[in-house]
């Protein structure tokens, strides 16, 4: 084995490593608040760190509810035909979104504002 193939090996080792970081690691959770939306319009601004449980009605009679639970949120239940927002995985990082469109419902996980003065704060 000669220096070169060595310096190749470290080398394709570290491609997989920083591979492996970037697809397989979990990553941190970023997201704040679950914003619901019908039609497009923001009904209400969930804080993940509350836990709750909340029925939305949609124009058409249709309804879905919401479950925050430990940091992830969730639609729980739905009266729609094929219930896909239903059987969604919790979510909980930043830009993570459930979609029921029959009822024309989103819930999607966004990162909350830094608090005036805060760490983030412009002076």
């Amino acid at each position: 084995m000669k220096k070169g193939d060595l310096v190749l090996i470290l080398g394709l080792l570290a491609v997989i490593g920083a591979l492996f970081a970037v697809f397989w690691l979990p990553k941190k959770s970023g997201g704040g608040a679950a914003v619901v939306r019908i039609d497009g319009e923001t009904v209400e601004t969930l804080a993940l760190g509350t836990d709750a449980e909340k029925r939305y009605e949609s124009a058409d009679g249709g309804y879905n509810v919401v479950t925050v639970k430990d940091g992830r949120v969730s639609v729980t239940a739905a009266n729609c035909r094929d219930r896909i927002c239903a059987r969604h995985r919790p979510v909980s990082k930043n830009g993570e979104c459930i979609v029921c469109l029959p009822h024309c419902f989103t819930v999607t996980v966004e990162q909350t504002a830094a608090p005036e003065g805060g760490v983030d704060a412009v002076a």
